[in-house]
């Protein structure tokens, strides 16, 4: 009787019993016979990885809209401007609110004046005569004598006006004289206050005085500019400088040649004059309004011996 042919399922039976014989011989057996059967497969799928790849860019991509290098380079231009806008922005708001700062604090003392910031680019001067240089003069309204602060700290005044540049002498500068309230720093009349005329220790940014042992000062209270009962700053600073913050007691001691009877006061400035960036110029130009009125002449002193 003839043979019959073997079924499908006979062929597939065969098939997996020579994988399952292949799959536990060596790997150095095999390897010789996969290498190039598995190139031929690389060379057969080959074209159709490349159909697909250029098929999956055609859906990806909109035609209409195509990604430009150009495009890409634009918006990081406009990031950066972006970015460099805020931050103009918040310079502005602190601007600001240090100005309306300024006029809260000292009432309508600024209300007629313009309050100019201005950023500090250098510094100039000798050792032994500290000046800042500023970034703002004369074709911005500044001119020579302009008191000039950083929030109600006192820092110097306009020693020289250039149009685009000017100097600022520091409050702290050698033999520096000024005429202080030194008291507990309150928003109303202070519980106790000593005028003094105060003088710059030589090089070291800082001020003394000599007081009587009875007066009551104290560290931490605040030495603020005063205009008048001595006479050492009135003619000299404006009526608008008066209550910036010069300093702060930093030691009260006793006088060595006569400490039963005097004290030796110590004060510094708040801040560290030579480190600021930026400062705000009180200028003399006036906002609008009514001029200010002339100042009123000085009575003649009459001369010994009652002659012209």
């Amino acid at each position: 009787m003839a043979r019959s042919k073997p079924s499908s399922s006979h062929a597939l039976a065969i098939v997996l019993a020579i994988l399952l014989v292949v799959s536990q011989l060596p790997a150095r057996w095999i390897a010789p016979v996969s290498r190039p059967f598995g190139r031929l497969l690389d060379l057969a799928y080959s074209p159709l990885t490349a159909f697909l790849t250029h098929a999956s860019s055609r859906v990806t991509r909109h035609p209409d809209l195509p990604v430009a290098r150009d495009a890409i380079e634009h918006l990081d231009d406009v990031l950066l401007e972006n970015r460099r806008l805020r931050q103009e922005r918040d310079e502005l708001r602190r601007r600001l609110a240090e100005f309306e700062g300024l006029r809260q604090r000292f009432g309508g003392q600024f209300a007629a004046r313009n309050l100019l910031s201005a950023s500090i680019t250098g510094y100039s001067g000798q050792r032994s005569d500290p000046q800042l240089v500023i970034n703002r003069g004369t074709l911005h309204g500044i001119s020579k004598d302009d008191v000039v602060i950083s929030s109600s700290y006192l820092v110097g005044r306009i020693a020289e006006a250039g149009p685009s540049t000017s100097r600022v002498r520091l409050i702290n500068a050698p033999d520096t004289l000024l005429e202080v309230s030194i008291a507990p720093l309150t928003m109303g009349p202070p519980p106790r206050q000593t005028i003094a005329a105060i003088r710059s220790i030589g090089r070291t940014g800082r001020f003394e005085v000599i007081v009587p042992y009875d007066r009551p000062v104290r560290v931490q209270d605040a030495a603020t500019l005063h205009l008048g009962d001595l006479r050492v700053t009135r003619g000299i600073w404006p009526e608008h400088a008066r209550g910036l913050i010069v300093g702060v007691v930093v030691e009260v001691e006793p006088h060595e040649p006569n400490p039963t009877m005097e004290q030796r006061v110590i004060i510094r400035p708040v801040i560290d004059l030579t480190r600021l960036t930026r400062v705000v110029v009180i200028t003399e130009e006036r906002l609008d309004g009514p001029p200010a009125p002339a100042p009123a002449p000085a009575p003649e002193v009459p001369r010994e011996g009652g002659g012209p």
